[in-house]
């Protein structure tokens, strides 16, 4: 779209979508570093209901759940009186463990491992995005502002950013009204 409005010679079509865009992926690093958490315990403890009512116990190991999927798919494909049955089952029980461990570069799984890989890696794409180590509130709007600071200063009207400024202007543009 911004090549189409530049193609037009039409500034303030690419002013709007160069907005657009800094609001985007300003709303995407807030939503990265502000769901990670969230997102990283709801995941752990989803998962962790989902295995214990798989496996039907309340405490348990990985190889519970690799022995439930065995006997699930056995019996699934007894119906289908498979001869290569344990060879498959075999073959899908290696290929999940190491797929597991590709993805937590753990070669024995604990329980969280899993949870924890996706919490590192949310907190390295916030941490690439920054460039800082420590995630401070506000690092991925402050970089956002580096990135596309004259955008926001043109859509904002204001010389010096300060939280909420964007969505301020979003209510105001939208609605009306004065810069409250």
């Amino acid at each position: 779209q911004i090549a189409i409005a530049q193609a037009a010679d039409n500034p303030n079509r690419v002013r709007d979508l160069a907005r657009l865009l800094v609001l985007a992926k300003t709303a995407e690093g807030i939503a990265v570093k502000e769901g990670a958490t969230e997102a990283s315990n709801a995941v752990q403890t989803a998962v962790a209901d989902s295995l214990r009512s798989f496996v039907g116990k309340e405490d348990y190991n990985f190889d519970d759940v690799y022995s439930e999927i065995n006997k699930r798919g056995k019996n699934a494909v007894s119906a289908l009186d498979d001869i290569y049955f344990e060879d498959i089952a075999r073959e899908m029980s290696l290929a999940s463990k190491a797929a597991v461990a590709k993805f937590t570069g753990k070669e024995e799984y604990k329980f969280g491992d899993v949870s924890k890989e996706i919490d590192t890696r949310a907190k390295g794409a916030v941490s690439a995005f920054t460039g800082k180590e420590d995630y401070k509130f506000g690092d991925i709007t402050n970089e956002a502002m580096k990135r596309g600071g004259d955008a926001v200063k043109g859509f904002t009207g204001k010389e010096e950013y300060k939280f909420g400024d964007i969505s301020k202007t979003i209510l105001k543009n939208i609605f009306g009204g004065d810069d409250k």
